[in-house]
């Protein structure tokens, strides 16, 4: 017999698995949403790739090295459980894509890290060619802040 005044391993378990079942059906009537948002992140994050390839391959021939961005994974928001993000960092500046369950993308910056995150700029994604319209100037003004000493 143990005289442990912590509860035992196996009832902390089961009453940690009891809290996982119950928020896992509380969440379940997001899933498509949530399954939307994630294709949604990732089709962004493809494009946004595959434009920062031409930057990328600029600077090389220019010599400027220093102005490398790297492109962050596709993960959960960190602050919204029903959202999806990915960044883009160099040094300390940022910029970050998030992407809400119900249909909204959200760009986040151009901001550096330690001070206040934003400004915000809330998009419907309707239209392939709207969201082109607007993540095109989002990311030259990230572009031009991360590359200004």
């Amino acid at each position: 017999m143990c005289d442990s005044p912590f509860m035992p391993p196996e009832d902390l378990r089961e009453r940690l698995a009891t809290v996982g079942r119950n928020l896992a059906l509380r969440e379940g009537e997001h899933r498509a949403g949530l399954d939307d948002a994630w294709k949604r992140a990732e089709e962004l994050h493809q494009r946004v790739s595959a434009g920062l390839v031409g930057y990328h391959e600029a600077i090389a021939k220019e010599g400027a090295a220093q102005l490398e961005v790297e492109l962050g994974r596709v993960h959960t928001d960190e602050k919204h459980v029903r959202s999806v993000e990915f960044s883009l960092a160099r040094g300390r500046h940022r910029a970050l894509f998030v992407v809400k369950s119900k249909g909204e993308v959200i760009m986040v910056g151009p901001f550096r890290t330690g001070k206040k995150e934003g400004p915000c700029q809330p998009i419907e994604w309707r239209t392939q060619e709207e969201l082109d319209a607007a993540i095109l100037p989002f990311l030259e003004s990230f572009l031009e802040q991360a590359a200004t000493p």
